[in-house]
């Protein structure tokens, strides 16, 4: 049978770049429904203004992108230091806080996660902006279901459920 609903049941997760360690970083997610999902963009909404900025970026970026390092000089460099970044920190700090934010729901707990080579970070929802913004946005997108371009090759059908990735026949993709 297709499931039809989906589990809040919490399970472990590695990130990605662990897997392969003896004692890796291991998280308690739970998926988080669309309703949750709603109301944690609901409460974040990003006014994104980066308009023209974008497209002086993006001539700056192209005129320096064919160039060797050498050859970029004061006048291709002048460009880029007119330019206010603002709207694009803003945006990314904006995406930053909706990862949290939905973390704050889905994740429940951690074990060996490290700071230094002798210390662990003790599990308080309060920390999760401690953790590194790669996790944040790899865990983030494990709690909301969002499939990756290269775990996208390996189904045969994506969902567009908020409950994650499925493939034909009802069976559903674990990482």
């Amino acid at each position: 049978m297709r499931p039809i609903a989906l589990s809040k049941k919490p399970r472990t997760y590695i990130p990605k770049e662990f897997r392969d360690e003896e004692n890796p970083p291991e998280f308690t997610l739970r998926s988080i429904s669309r309703r949750e999902m709603l109301q944690i963009h609901a409460a974040h909404s990003q006014k994104i203004r980066i308009g023209d900025n974008l497209s002086e970026l993006q001539t700056a970026l192209a005129s320096i992108e064919s160039k060797k390092p050498e050859e970029i000089g004061e006048e291709d460099l002048s460009v880029l230091s007119g330019l206010d970044f603002t709207p694009i920190v803003q945006a990314s700090l904006d995406t930053l806080n909706i990862h949290i934010a939905v973390l704050r729901v889905g994740l429940s707990g951690w074990k060996n996660v490290p700071v230094s080579d002798t210390e662990f970070l003790r599990y308080d929802p309060e920390s999760i902006d401690c953790l590194d913004a790669a996790i944040i946005t790899e865990l983030a997108n494990e709690v909301m279901g969002v499939v990756s371009p290269e775990e996208s090759e390996n189904l045969e059908e994506v969902s567009a459920s908020q409950s994650g990735p499925e493939m034909k026949g009802g069976a559903a993709e674990t990482a």
